[in-house]
């Protein structure tokens, strides 16, 4: 302890007389009750004041007050076993009077850490090479003036109101405002985060103006509400109270790479629990690797986690804590899909640039996206993606205003890609149009609807309307009971396998139900129309025109059933005389286009907007049928076949019957003749 004489920075002329304390510590351990405790080692103490340069004595002012502390090891503990450590830690705080202003006092603080360890219940991280500069100053005089400027402004508001009444009467016309419907459910309400302050913290930020940085080389976060190995690559990051933003941040979690440049911002009314407030991210991501299956397992693990007791892993080292971690998170989820509740007090504006996405089995190569979020719902537009088995594009919103309130509604294409990848992708499609996993090629396909979801996040069949439209050259069918079916009684050449030049389906899913509209199908020798209803619960009832074949008649196949295992048919007269059958391609089109358009408006119109708009549409499809006078075929008696026509059939299907066994005879004696000569 002792005087010291410094000069000034900014002028060597001038001195500086300071009285300094230093002290070295080799270790130590303190204890407040059962509140805290720090330990520290290799610790050295400095502190600096500095006198009044004038020589005279002011009571009011701030004299310039510094204070460092350097540890090899420097550890806080707080009484729930959460703890921080500094390794090789340099800390620095300065208090100095605010200019024009010298009563009150600004702070400036630096930490500069070799590492940092935090540790909770259930959560640790360890950050390498981290520095933290923050200035911190007192507002007193600011927080008047904005006090003053308040006041006034609500003044003008409520002139009659007393001035020192003001404030209370705007905060009962605030509760009497009435609320938005969304925010009125419950439901999720504990969802939310809840980053509030305690009494004691609040009252600092509240008080103090912080404007700082944090630069960190690397880090690890292991958790088990994200059971991967979570790595830090990199993070700038400047704050103040209301702000925090992001220069550069890189991160790798498990198989996955990303980086983020964006801003968080609406931070100081959340952390001093102010009523209504909103955080708002707006944020840029890139990815030149992702594992989306490894993400979602992880995802599903950390919200059926349930965190032990304090204490219970306290002495478990960070490699066993990352261990247990991971391989939490590496094991299959037996348990249903979590519902993904949309935060209420989050507003996000999130762009997408990735590729090397592995998705189910889809290899994504190329993905842009844009998410918004708000209002407990998200909008996700504008995404492209190029896979390994197709091309896909995608606008959809996602609403989770209560348990009661699960709604999606999107428009999906699918461009060259397989049936499989389709109902993988999508498997409330298979349900749809159960018929599509027996066609082999490659597919175009569109789906435009809205929905309910229930808990699971599965769609509520019953409820989709939508339209549909399903086409591609080249195909093949198979492995389809209505094909073997149409092949035998239609006596077609390959009784096995139908091959389609060209083919586009179009339907409207309504009322538990999909539509085929008519649509034309060339299968070996013959020419089809066909048309039917699918009924979401597998039974369906399809008409079959066949319009060119072998036959000098057009006959015509009625075929339904319980399912596809489980067909009965009938034969009479064909309903569709030629190619020359409905179509519905514009009403369809404009569908799609009026989803698409109420998905974008879905925050300035509403979710309540966008499926009456969609079942709006669907009426204006049902008014076009009645304008042409249409009805579905498959819902009509079947004309019967005179008895000529009957009877030349049944000729016909005896000569293939016999020509079949023929030539099954003809094989059969080869085959024994080609073993004997073998022999």
């Amino acid at each position: 302890i002792g005087p010291e004489i410094r000069s000034r920075r900014n002028d060597a002329s001038q001195k500086i007389r300071l009285l300094a304390v230093t002290g070295k510590v080799d270790s130590t351990y303190i204890r407040y009750k059962n509140s805290f405790e720090v330990k520290g080692q290799d610790v050295t103490l400095t502190m600096k004041n500095s006198s009044n340069s004038k020589g005279t004595i002011d009571s009011t002012a701030i004299n310039p007050l510094s204070f460092s502390v350097i540890a090899k090891n420097l550890s806080i503990k707080d009484a729930v076993s959460t703890s921080i450590a500094l390794n090789e830690t340099e800390n620095r705080v300065i208090l100095l009077p605010k200019k024009e202003h010298k009563e009150i006092p600004v702070m400036r603080v630096t930490s500069r850490n070799k590492r940092i360890f935090f540790k909770s219940t259930a959560n640790r991280a360890i950050l390498t090479d981290a520095n933290i500069k923050v200035m911190a100053g007192m507002n007193t005089v600011e927080r008047k003036q904005r006090l003053a400027a308040r006041l006034d402004s609500l003044a003008k508001v409520y002139p009659d109101i007393p001035r020192d009444s003001l404030f209370a009467h705007a905060r009962a016309m605030r509760q009497t405002k009435e609320v938005d419907a969304w925010m009125k459910e419950q439901d999720f309400v504990k969802k939310d985060p809840d980053l509030r302050l305690d009494q004691a913290f609040a009252k600092y930020y509240r008080e103090w103006d912080l404007d700082g940085s944090m630069n960190v080389r690397t880090g690890i976060l292991m958790t088990p509400y994200f059971p991967l190995r979570n790595l830090l690559k990199g993070c700038y990051v400047s704050f103040d109270n209301d702000r925090i933003t992001i220069d550069s941040l890189g991160f790798a979690s498990g198989e996955s790479r990303m980086a983020a440049k964006g801003s968080l911002t609406g931070i100081r009314r959340t952390l001093l629990g102010r009523r209504n407030s909103m955080l708002n991210l707006d944020v840029d991501i890139t990815s030149d690797g992702m594992n989306a299956n490894e993400l979602l397992r992880a995802y599903s693990a950390g919200s059926n986690y349930v965190a032990p007791e304090s204490g219970k892993l306290e002495d478990v080292s960070d490699s066993e804590f990352l261990k247990m971690v991971t391989s939490e998170g590496a094991k299959e989820q037996e348990n249903e899909a979590a519902l993904i509740v949309v935060p209420g007090n989050i507003k996000a504006d999130i762009s997408f640039d990735a590729s090397n996405i592995i998705y189910s089995d889809l290899i994504v190569e190329k993905a842009t996206s844009r998410l918004l979020m708000k209002e407990r719902c998200i909008q996700i537009t504008d995404t492209k993606a190029i896979t390994n088995a197709g091309d896909i594009s995608m606008d959809a919103f996602y609403s989770t205003r209560s348990k009661k309130d699960l709604k999606t509604g999107f428009d999906i294409s699918f461009t060259a890609i397989t049936a499989d990848k389709v109902i993988n992708l999508m498997p409330a499609v298979d349900s749809i149009m159960p018929i599509l996993k027996s066609f082999r090629g490659l597919l175009n396909c569109e789906l435009a609807a809205t929905a309910d979801l229930d808990t699971n996040m599965n769609i509520v069949m019953p409820s989709i309307n939508g339209v549909m439209r399903i086409g591609g050259k080249n195909l093949t069918i198979s492995e389809n009971e209505m094909f073997r079916t149409l092949a035998r009684k239609l006596m077609f050449k390959n009784k096995k396998t139908g091959f389609i030049d060209d083919m586009t389906v179009e339907g409207l899913i309504r009322d538990n139900t999909l539509e085929v509209f008519p649509f034309i199908l060339k299968v070996d020798r013959y020419t089809l129309a066909m048309s039917g209803i699918q009924n979401l619960d597998m039974s369906f009832k399809y008409h079959v025109s066949v319009l060119k074949s072998p036959f000098l008649f057009r006959i015509g196949v009625n075929l339904l059933g319980e399912d596809f295992d489980n067909m009965k048919f009938r034969i009479g007269r064909a309903k569709y005389k030629n190619t020359n059958v409905p179509v519905f391609s514009s009403v369809i089109d404009d569908t799609k286009i009026n989803l698409v358009n109420s998905i974008r408006g879905i925050f300035e119109k509403g979710v309540e907007a966008a499926l009456a708009e969609n079942i709006k549409q669907q009426n204006i499809v049902e008014a076009e049928k009645v304008k042409v006078g249409y009805e579905n075929a498959a819902t009509q008696e079947l004309e019967p076949l005179s008895e000529s026509e009957q009877k030349q059939m049944e000729e016909a299907e005896a000569a293939e019957k016999a020509a079949e066994e023929s030539a099954a005879a003809a094989e059969q004696s080869q085959t024994v003749e080609n073993r004997l000569q073998e022999e």
